[in-house]
C-alpha cells in the first residue's frame, strides 16, 4: 500500500517538532560544512609549498622591525599591497606597483 501525507499524517505523531527539526538540520549542516572545508585545506597544503618562513622569522623573534623586513623580503605575498625598504621610513608603499595574487 503506497503512503500518501494524509495516511502519514493519522499515524505517530512527531517525535520533533519543526523548530527543534530545523536547529538539528542547521547543526548537523554547519558540521559537515566546516568538515569539508577542513579536509579541503589539508588536502591543498600538499599541493602549496610551505617554504621556510618560519624558520626565517625565528631568527628575528623579538625584533617586530626585522620581522617585518624578513617578511618583505621572504614572503610579499603575505601583504595586501607590495611594500619596499626605505631608509627613511623603514618601509613604504612600492610605487606604480601591480599585484598578483596566487590562488590555490
Amino acid at each position: 500500500m503506497l503512503q500518501t501525507d494524509a495516511t502519514v499524517a493519522e499515524g505517530a505523531p512527531s517525535r520533533v517538532g519543526p523548530g527543534l527539526g530545523a536547529l538539528v538540520q542547521l547543526t548537523v549542516g554547519a558540521i559537515v560544512f566546516v568538515a569539508l572545508l577542513g579536509a579541503v585545506e589539508f588536502a591543498c597544503g600538499f599541493f602549496v609549498g610551505g617554504g621556510d618562513l618560519l624558520g626565517s622569522l625565528k631568527r628575528t623573534q623579538g625584533d617586530t622591525v626585522a620581522t617585518t623586513m624578513t617578511v618583505l623580503e621572504l614572503a610579499p605575498e603575505l601583504n595586501p599591497s607590495p611594500l619596499v625598504t626605505d631608509f627613511d621610513l623603514l618601509w613604504r608603499n612600492k610605487p606604480l606597483a601591480v599585484k598578483t595574487q596566487p590562488v590555490n
